[in-house]
């Protein structure tokens, strides 16, 4: 008899490794511009780090518009030939103010809409930051908790702060002790639970969170090498909506040198000017070479200023 033949084995499945659970990210929508409001906002993330969340703090951890069009600005970034004239001319410095300030809009509703989990909302001071409270509110309306924070009592109602601050913290008691932050958040988190991704968005806030989405993802690589620039700069070119940052065909190549060029100045620390510096004089460079074309110039002169 013909031995029977072995029944072969079916190789077990490999089993798909478990994806390690994310820690949530909090956006710190506050005040930013005082050495008092850093310094709280910075309070404000160092116990959120060391409570195991990752933070995102627009001054650190994104593009501070302060601090790029500060150094513009720096006198010794001013030509001497030019006994102290700007290097850049006001058309110029106006759009690069425009395009800067668009690319941190995007990355910051970005941020706010889909990089981040929850809100801790700094209303600290007389009055609340304004940007503080687009960035809450835009949170708010796409389900993300929002935990408000302050440690005065001075508001426009004799200590009560305005409704529509109490609606979009969901009516829970504004937090007034930076020890009572991080169990706020904790709290907010779990009640709320898993927020789904939003599908009916406004067509021009997509817009902003795509083009926000692309500068968020080159801004979190490592400094990037003339060639990495180069294939950024093909990605900013390829995307539609980067004509937000600039809507004339022919400026659209200068703003994202540009848009580049800050998002990796905003790699450095503030502890590196030096380096800061530098990067800013070679892009001055670049700038003053760009706007000596006639095609560029005659379309800065030509072209309506940009809102910014």
């Amino acid at each position: 008899m013909t031995p029977a033949r072995a029944k072969a084995k079916t190789p077990a499945k490999a089993k798909t490794p478990a994806r390690a659970k994310q820690p949530t990210r909090v956006y710190l929508a506050g005040p930013m511009f005082s050495d008092g409001d850093k310094a709280e906002q910075t309070e404000l993330a160092d116990a959120l780090t060391k409570a195991g969340f990752k933070r995102h703090v627009p001054q650190d951890d994104g593009i501070e518009v302060a601090a790029v069009m500060g150094l513009l600005n720096e006198p010794s970034l001013h030509d001497p030939s030019n006994r102290g004239t700007p290097m850049l001319e006001p058309i110029v410095l106006a759009r690069c103010a425009a395009w800067v300030t668009r690319a941190v809009v995007a990355l910051d509703v970005y941020e706010v809409i889909e990089g981040c989990q929850c809100i801790v909302l700094n209303i600290d001071g007389r009055v609340p930051d304004e940007g503080a409270l687009v960035e809450a509110s835009l949170a708010w309306s796409t389900g993300h908790p929002i935990v408000t924070y302050k440690t005065t009592s001075i508001s426009e109602l004799a200590g009560n702060n305005n409704p529509m601050i109490g609606v979009i913290g969901g009516w829970t008691a504004v937090t007034t002790e930076l020890k009572n932050v991080v169990p706020e958040v904790r709290k907010a988190v779990n009640s709320a639970g898993a927020v789904e991704p939003v599908s009916s968005l406004p067509t021009d806030v997509q817009d902003l969170v795509a083009l926000g989405r692309v500068i968020a993802g080159i801004r979190g690589r490592r400094s990037l090498n003339p060639t990495q620039l180069a294939a950024a700069a093909q990605t900013l070119k390829a995307l539609p909506q980067a004509v937000l940052l600039e809507p004339d065909p022919t400026l659209q190549p200068m703003s994202q040198e540009v848009v580049l060029a800050v998002i990796e100045f905003s790699k450095l620390g503030r502890n590196q000017k030096a380096r800061q510096q530098t990067l800013f004089q070679n892009q001055i460079a670049a700038l003053q070479t760009w706007a000596a074309r006639p095609d560029i110039r005659n379309a800065l002169v030509q072209s309506h200023p940009l809102p910014c």
